[in-house]
């Protein structure tokens, strides 16, 4: 639909309109015309169930029944109970986890207090047992919120106040500036970019938290 407008006995410009929005055409400038383009599309199109812009109910090319081969080939046509290379990975799960236990026992477990971005500071699970660096998760904090929200969640942003006296974060590979405030000159808040980590929800807590997203 056109409609032509004047303002003030100016030059008139033609509004074009459909059903999903409008234009205007300033003497001289006119808007492209698809409908011809579209029709010989809509011409060219194949008459069947792939016809393009509407859903396709009809198939083509081979099926697999027709191959009667399974998805994976003939990698799971035969069975074994605790195949070898389930063996070695279960060993070397079995390895790092001797190896964190053992990095764990020399650690000094210490109350921490961990702030949640509404303000509120929390300090115990639900059952009353207090926040302990080197022990205390994301996950345990969040299931003190709520289990859903610790179901829920895969990671957590943690801004650290400080860190415990026995915590490197340069051992732990974890020195550095937060990327997401790389461009921040402030001496102040590149110190606490230092301190602003992902960290997974089940690996302890290293020192009192600032702030903890979920």
């Amino acid at each position: 639909k056109k409609e032509s407008k004047k303002k003030g006995g100016g030059t008139a410009l033609t509004l074009n309109k459909t059903a999903k929005f409008s234009t205007l055409d300033a003497p001289g400038v006119t808007q492209p015309d698809f409908t011809a383009a579209s029709s010989a599309a809509s011409a060219a199109a194949p008459k069947d169930g792939g016809l393009q812009g509407r859903r396709a109910n009809e198939s083509s090319g081979p099926r697999m029944d027709d191959t009667k081969k399974s998805i994976g080939g003939d990698s799971f046509t035969k069975r074994t109970k605790n195949p070898e290379w389930l063996q070695n990975r279960v060993s070397v799960y079995e390895a790092i986890k001797a190896r964190r236990e053992e990095e764990l026992s020399t650690k000094t477990p210490v109350a921490i207090k961990v702030t949640m971005p509404d303000g509120k500071v929390l300090e115990n699970d639900k059952a009353g047992n207090p926040f302990q660096a080197w022990k205390t998760t994301p996950y345990a904090v969040a299931a003190s919120i709520s289990q859903g929200l610790a179901d829920a969640s895969s990671v957590a942003r943690v801004i650290y106040e400080s860190y415990v006296s026995d915590y490197s974060a340069a051992e732990d590979g974890m020195e550095g500036e937060d990327t997401l405030n790389l461009e921040d000159d402030d001496a102040e808040e590149k110190e606490k970019d230092t301190k602003t980590l992902l960290w997974d929800m089940t690996r302890p807590l290293v020192g009192p938290v600032a702030k903890l997203e979920f």
